[in-house]
């Protein structure tokens, strides 16, 4: 982990692969081989940004916990899971590590996380936000969802409200007044 820690994450991955080979030709029952491979592909992947990484060392966080339920391994494996956006299974995640950490502090990060992963994602927003732009009647609260998202509003009166618009979509003169709004809200007038 040395390795790791002064940031060389392509020989700390090689090392620990080395390692984990050594252990058993067909992969290692050892978990806390696993689980530090799991640390270095989680950080190289950060680093590098790479996918792969980051799917290889959410296996390889489960398969530790698995083998062996620590704090470690169920922490490595709740910040995988995050890191590749399977919030069920991250909340899944922190809520073992709840069940067996002893540190208050570990404790209470892993309850914030939770807590976080609960809150709806921002792509989750935006579409609760388009339903009311398209269901909007006044400039206010077009305005209001503009101010919080200015670049999918932009993109959404362009290539949805004008296009329902132009292809004479039920309701085709409230979209354009729609993206009239729009296009007030990012662009006030010049007084």
């Amino acid at each position: 982990m040395a390795r790791a820690i002064r940031g060389e994450w392509d020989s700390a991955v090689e090392h620990l692969s080395d390692a984990l080979m050594a252990d058993t030709a067909r992969g290692s029952t050892n978990a806390a081989i696993l689980n530090d491979l799991a640390v270095a592909l989680h950080a190289r992947a950060a680093a590098k940004r790479d996918p792969r990484d980051e799917l290889r060392s959410a296996r390889l966080a489960e398969r530790a916990w698995t083998l062996q339920p620590s704090a470690a391994a169920a922490w490595n494996r709740a910040v995988a899971f995050e890191a590749l956006l399977q919030r069920q299974e991250a909340e899944i995640a922190w809520a073992d590590l709840l069940r067996i950490e002893r540190d208050p502090a570990w404790a209470q990060e892993a309850k914030m996380r939770i807590d976080r992963l609960r809150r709806p994602s921002e792509s989750e927003l935006w579409t609760q936000a388009k339903r009311r732009l398209y269901d909007a009647t006044a400039y206010e609260v077009v305005d209001a969802i503009v101010r919080q998202f200015p670049q999918q509003s932009r993109l959404e009166a362009e290539n949805g409200l004008l296009t329902s618009w132009a292809d004479g979509v039920t309701g085709g003169d409230r979209m354009l007044q729609v993206a009239r709004w729009v296009g007030q809200s990012l662009f006030p007038p010049l007084r």
